[in-house]
């Protein structure tokens, strides 16, 4: 199931996923999403990822870790751009 939670920001439920697999599956929807082209202009996102440990974190436990990821995916990412434009 996929949310939007605000802005530009989304969120992909995926069950029965341990966090391993889940940045696996956060990198190939990134890749997915990179692979499109919308009005001849590449797309670009960052994406981060949570995974439920034996129930104990909460709703919002889990998005501050997501969050932190995608900012540092985000940071790594954005030499890039200009890299790609040389």
């Amino acid at each position: 199931m996929a949310a939007r939670i605000g802005g530009d920001e989304f969120a992909v439920l995926v069950p029965d996923t341990d966090d391993t697999s889940l940045a696996l599956v956060a990198q190939r929807l990134r890749q997915h999403i990179e692979n499109q082209v919308v009005a001849a202009q590449p797309i670009k996102v960052s994406v981060g990822h949570a995974a439920l440990a034996n129930g104990t974190a909460d709703a919002a436990t889990l998005i501050l870790k997501a969050d932190a990821l995608l900012y540092a995916d985000k940071r790594s990412r954005k030499g890039q751009a200009s890299d790609e434009a040389a």
